[in-house]
């Protein structure tokens, strides 16, 4: 309602009108700002949508309300979000502000334009500062501002360029001021934080920054009036003291991107009309984004002995490309806290003394000037006389008494879900320890995280800080007290790109001898890095209420070489003298571990001397297997769960190393490696290898034996190595191999039970050892009865050795390789090579399927009714055994995971006949809305094979499903099982049995006439792919023995235009053969070699061969041409040809965006016609590219290299490594009848059986079988 008023009766200078007056339905309309509430106000969308936080996962609150309900808009692919101005106005330099979130590539870019002109851009890389953080939350909304031109007519628009499908940007408050914007970072409050935020301080948050105009609330403490406008218009924050001392209170700046030095200044009133009172404390901090280390700046001690504002002013050096500064407000005995007026310039304060160490440099605060370099903090080596290094920010070994964290960070994902220090009796969770581990007792600290119901997923961490190097052999130790049924506890190392690496991860339950609850050691491997923070992280899903502690943090052998701390005199006879100046232990050297921290210890000219070393990624002819059960070449990407998951020469899970495990185990036999013969005559000699036990830690174990005669029966003792934790961990051990009398060997053997592994590599000698390679150790005189170990073999000799790569199989002098083992044939004739491929389970026995993780729900063996028959569902017995009394595997959502699925998937099967299938029995009874899954995973692609849903009957079912129909699978694959439980939790088991490939033989492999076989077998390949410089089989024997062809050219030699046979044709100027580009923004940067090379086109289908690194390439060098001047080269001349003359070549086109083009073309011998085989132009960057075309011509040609200059001095071309197929001379295919056919041969090439001739039916595919027959 409107009433209608009026005081012109009583002032008549005064009134009051209303003109145009008009309703609208709904919320008025925003005009310069917008959150997004209502509408898009007047901001025009192309690619953005306005949504609430609900609307997408994990849910985001907007920053308008703070609340998941709020709006705000998203846009997840390259669009536009513009706004026109409509109106004049009588200021136009204006301040749009807004709030972002960027997730995705960190090259996704965000820009504001203004009429089409790039004004402001930030991309991933540069907002995200939370390295920790997984899932959005308030805080990760980051302030942006820019200053615009604001008349009618101009375009303003957030514009956004992004490259990956799973980028995320959002936008929220969007408003234009009517005064340009402030200095970044700077602010009055008088209108709003201006980007500064409250952040959680991890301690008592009853209380946070406000802002208020006036006095506080206290009326007794702080301003009277804000120190801007010294009035009660103007704003200030402030924190309130409500009787509570040492509360916290902290805001951040939005991300700066100012000078490494600025003059930071405020002011503060902490006034309190009480003498000596204390009213609190007032830090100063900031937040570096890529390290993630919170620095100290200054902490002031607040007093009220004054009422008025005083001034903070201070010089800050030193700062990262990207921060967050930090004021931190402490609550006192009584009253309250304010702070107003931040302002940030660049530079130093006015007045102030220079700083004594550079920007780079760390100050040790010592009365005399040291600094040190700032990449020698925190590297647990103390480089200033008083440690100030490692005792600023750094984190430590812990035990957590008295409640220390040592450096320790406790982040926060969701209210009260976060590690807690105490002492274990204050701990009340079964699930928990009642005592620590440092001193055994209730009253010992832990840090605890224990699950919660109100909770449906979060991941609490613990976390260092930033650790600026560390040791090639750095290690941490911990002691975790967990339930090994559900421990989903993880360390990772995380890098300030946000690239996260696992370094400890729980085992599986099977693994353990008792799986119950106690505190164990855990060995997380840490080695040489730089900028990065460790977190322990748990993780919670789906309300469960599981625990786990840690106690005792220790890091070892993580000291770094002191800075300047150069050992001159490295002259005792037992030192190693490093390159950088530092003294190691002889022992050391060579040993696979970098101790000098600059390698030069394990330089590979150096220890090229040593003999016996072997590190298993190439061949090891000292050492030699015994017959009967051996070590298996490993690597960590074949996937057992028991086995390593890197090696330790690489650490990669591409690197080899030799396994013993479960899948290979042979209780009759141990296997062994034997070394060649040592000499007695040494005055210092050691051994040296890297084991890494996994399993049973009482039973898993190595020892280490010699011998001095050619038997079993008398071998010497000289150590056992074992461990008393279950860890995936390289240890390293030694043994002193002297006093002795006779000429020796060493036997390394391993001991296994039915858990785990057991695993060797980089096996070594000290300097001083001596062999004697063609000396075999005698017989023995008279043979006593074995009483050591059990073997089959009475001798050893070179003979027993398989070639590298290979393995042995259990019975024979056959050897097998990777290819061979676990592709459905016998290729050992004993099976051996099928062993562990987990063809049949019936779970009677052990089956090498397992869990692809270890977090609930996982699959178990069971046997007999099933425990919960109660609930309705689980069977009441096995499949296998006709009275159900055998094994069985199961899954249940009794325990429910992230996803609510159990994952069981096959070992790492090479290959398999296009027959293949997989014949199983599965149980599905009372599951409701629950699924089980049959996926196959095959070139990195996974396909649903077969799935069923919800309950079939109270009954075994069998099926068969065929895995790869009607094609061969040629490449390495495994398949696995999902069991999938509904969300809405009910009570569901799901089990499966004799699971078996069938079929799964390899199909014998003709060639046709056209066709070769590779050596392997395995596949034909083309006559003309013979020697092509294209590996098409998988041995690569199709570029075996291969002799040079007519017209291929690398010009190396300096006669090579006349050797090749190639000619310059007319053209403005000729290509020459030349070295690396002596420029540094064109031309080749580096040599061609197998790193740089890229597939063009056709990256899925085959490989360009590994060549050596090549001296001189074809170039056209563009400096003193004018653009389009051109240069041409031809080949030999070959005859013509259709489908069978190929060509490869590498082509570097780097410089200027305007290169070439460079045209390729077959070109008839008259030079009438040509045919272009490919054109490339622009800049392909600082890399070589290989290039394949198949030649077809109806007269003979030559093949002509033409490259044009694009602008001048700046786009050189080069080419290397042309190379034509041998039937390119000729230009015809040989005919050769196919190998080893004892069939019909079809007039095509294809052989046959010989009983599918005239059997009435067409075999071949000319129908030739069926030709000339008997009707």
């Amino acid at each position: 309602t409107i009433e209608k008023y009026s005081e012109r009766e009583l002032l008549n200078e005064f009134f009051i009108a209303l003109d145009d007056l008009s309703l609208t339905e709904g919320e008025c309309m925003q005009k310069d700002s917008c959150d997004f509430e209502v509408n898009s106000c007047n901001w025009e969308s192309e690619g953005w949508k306005r949504i609430n936080g609900f609307e997408i996962y994990p849910p985001i609150v907007d920053h308008s309300t703070g609340l998941t309900t709020g709006h705000f808009m998203l846009t997840q692919q390259t669009s536009n979000l513009t706004f026109t101005v409509k109106e004049n106005v009588l200021t136009e330099d204006r301040c749009l502000s807004f709030w972002t979130i960027l997730r995705g590539r960190a090259t996704d870019k965000l820009t504001v334009t203004q009429n089409n002109t790039h004004i402001w851009s930030t991309s991933v890389a540069d907002e995200n500062i939370d390295i920790l953080s997984e899932s959005v939350m308030h805080n990760s909304w980051n302030y942006e501002r820019v200053n615009i031109s604001y008349k009618i007519g101009t375009k303003i628009s957030f514009e956004t360029n992004i490259l990956s499908p799973n980028s995320m940007f959002l936008l929220d408050d969007i408003a234009i001021t009517d005064t340009p914007c402030s200095p970044v970072g700077s602010c009055n409050f008088d209108k709003d934080f201006c980007g500064w935020k409250n952040i959680n301080t991890f301690g008592n948050n009853a209380i946070v920054w406000l802002r208020n105009s006036g006095e506080t609330p206290s009326q007794v403490s702080g301003p009277k009036n804000d120190h801007t406008q010294k009035s009660n218009k103007g704003f200030y924050l402030f924190i309130e003291n409500h009787g509570v001392e040492n509360e916290t209170a902290a805001i951040e700046s939005e991300l700066l991107k100012e000078s490494p030095t600025i003059c930071l200044q405020f002011y503060h009133n902490s006034y309190l009309p009480i003498p000596d009172v204390y009213v609190g404390t007032l830090s100063v901090s900031y937040y570096g984004a890529e390290s993630g280390i919170e620095t100290l700046i200054s902490e002031t001690v607040l007093s009220g002995n004054s009422e008025d504002w005083i001034l903070y002013r201070q010089t800050v050096k030193n700062l990262p490309n990207k921060y967050k500064l930090i004021i931190n407000g402490k609550t006192g005995e009584v009253g309250d806290i304010a702070i107003d007026d931040i302002l940030i310039n660049k530079g130093s304060c006015d007045g102030e003394p220079e700083s004594r160490c550079f920007d780079n440099d760390f100050d040790c605060g010592t009365e005399e000037e040291i600094c040190i370099p700032k990449m020698y903090v925190c590297d647990f080596t103390e480089d200033c006389p008083n440690g100030n290094d490692e005792k600023v920010n750094c984190t430590k070994s812990c035990d957590f008494e008295n409640g220390e964290l040592c450096g320790w960070k406790i982040t926060e994902n969701k209210k009260d879900f976060v590690w807690k220090v105490s002492e274990a009796q204050e701990v009340q969770n079964k699930y928990l320890p009642t005592k620590d581990h440092t001193n055994n007792k209730v009253n010992g600290w832990i840090a605890s995280i224990a699950g919660k119901n109100e909770i449906s997923k979060a991941t609490a961490r613990l976390t260092s800080n930033n650790f600026s190097r560390t040791s090639f052999e750095c290690v941490m130790d911990f002691y975790y007290y967990c339930d090994m049924i559900h421990c989903p506890l993880q360390v990772m190392k995380i890098y300030p790109n946000s690239t996260k690496e696992i370094i400890w991860d729980s085992f599986d339950e099977s693994l353990f001898t008792e799986s119950k609850a106690k505190w164990r050691l855990a060995k997380a491997f840490i080695g040489n890095g730089e900028n990065f923070k460790i977190s322990f992280n748990y993780r919670q899903y789906n309300s469960h209420k599981y625990g786990t502690a840690i106690d005792d943090i220790n890091f070892r052998n993580c000291n770094v070489p002191k800075y300047g701390d150069i050992e001159i005199d490295c002259d005792g006879e037992n030192l190693f003298k490093c390159s950088n100046g530092h003294c190691i232990d002889n022992k050391l050297e060579c040993d696979y571990s970098n101790d000098c921290m600059d390698n030069s210890d394990e330089d590979e000219h150096f220890c090229g001397s040593f003999k016996g070393n072997c590190d298993f990624e190439s061949e090891c002819k000292f050492w030699r297997q015994a017959n009967g059960s051996v070590f298996e070449s490993f690597k960590g990407k074949i996937g057992k769960s028991y086995t390593p998951k890197t090696d330790h020469t690489l650490r990669s899970e591409n690197g080899a190393y030799m396994s013993y495990h479960l899948s290979i185990a042979n209780e009759q036999q141990k296997p062994m490696f034997i070394s060649k013969v040592i000499s007695a005559e040494l005055p210092s000699c050691h051994l040296r290898f890297w084991y890494n036990l996994i399993g049973d830690p009482l039973k898993n174990k190595i020892n280490v034996y010699t011998r001095t005669k050619n038997t079993f029966n008398d071998m010497k003792l000289l150590q056992t190595f074992s461990t008393n934790d279950v860890n995936d961990f390289w240890m390293r051990a030694e043994i002193s191999l002297v006093h002795f009398k006779e000429h020796f060997e060493v036997i390394i053997e391993a001991e296994l039970n039915n858990l785990g592994s057991v695993n060797i590599d980089d096996i070594s000698f000290s300097r001083y050892c001596a062999f004697l390679p063609n000396e075999i150790l005698p017989n023995p005189i008279t043979e006593k009865p074995q009483t050591t170990i059990t073997t089959t073999e009475a001798s050893t000799t070179d003979d027993d050795l398989c070639p590298y790569g290979t393995i042995r199989c259990a019975t024979g002098a056959k050897c097998y390789n990777y290819e061979q083992m676990c592709n459905f044939f016998d290729d050992c004739g004993d099976n051996s090579d099928e062993r562990g491929c987990g063809q049949k389970c019936d779970f009677e026995s052990n089956c090498d399927w397992f869990n692809s993780n270890f977090y609930e729900p996982v699959w178990r063996v069971y046997s007999g009714p099933s425990e919960y028959r109660v609930s309705g569902t689980g069977p009441t017995g096995d499949h296998t055994l006709p009275n159900g009394s055998g094994h069985y595997l199961a899954a249940n959502n009794s325990v429910i995971s992230d996803s609510n699925v159990a994952v069981w998937r096959s070992p790492l099967l090479q290959s398999a006949g296009k027959r293949c299938e997989v014949q199983f029995s599965y149980y599905m009874h009372g599951t409701s809305n629950s699924t089980l899954s049959l996926f196959f995973d095959y070139k990195n692609k996974v396909v649903q094979l077969w799935e069923v849903t919800d309950d079939v009957g109270d009954f075994w079912v069998q099926t068969k499903i065929a895995i790869n129909t009607k094609v061969a699978i040629t490449e390495s694959f495994y398949i696995f099982f999902t069991a999938h439980f509904s969300s809405i939790h009910k009570l569901t088991e799901i089990a499966l049995d004799d699971i078996e490939f069938i079929n799964c033989e390899p199909e014998s492999k003709h060639c046709l006439v056209d066709e070769l076989m590779c050596d392997d077998n395995s596949s034909c390949f083309k006559i003309w792919e013979k020697c092509n410089g294209v590996y098409d089989c998988k041995d690569k024997s199709d570029e075996g023995n291969c002799k040079p062809t007519k017209g291929s050219c690398d010009f190396n030699d300096p006669n090579w235009l006349e050797n090749c046979h190639w000619k310059h044709l007319e053209a403005d100027f000729e290509w020459s053969a030349s070295l690396l580009s002596n420029k540094n923004n064109t031309g080749p940067q580096s040599l061609l070699n197998e790193k740089e090379k890229e597939r063009k086109p056709d990256d899925d289908i085959n490989v360009f061969m590994s060549e050596p690194i090549f001296d001189k390439f074809l170039y056209l060098n563009s400096t003193g041409h004018e653009i389009g001047e051109r240069a041409a080269i031809a080949t030999s001349v070959f005859n013509k040809s259709k489908d069978v003359c190929h060509i490869t070549y590498h082509f570097y086109m780097y410089g200027s965006s305007r290169i070439g083009p460079l045209r390729v073309y077959a070109q008839s011998e008259n030079g009438e016609s040509k045919y272009v085989l490919a054109e490339y132009t622009g800049n392909y960057g600082p890399k070589w590219i290989a290039g394949e075309h198949v030649i077809e011509s109806k007269s003979p040609y030559r093949v002509v290299f033409e490259g044009v200059v694009g602008e001048p001095g700046e786009s050189d071309i080069a080419v290397d490594e042309v190379r034509f197929s041998p039937n390119c001379k000729d230009g015809t295919v040989p005919i050769v009848p196919p190998k080893n056919c004892t069939g019909f041969v079809c007039n095509d090439g294809t052989c046959i059986d010989l009983n599918n001739k005239c059997d009435c039916k067409i075999d071949c595919k000319d129908g030739s079988d069926e030709f000339g027959c008997d009707t």
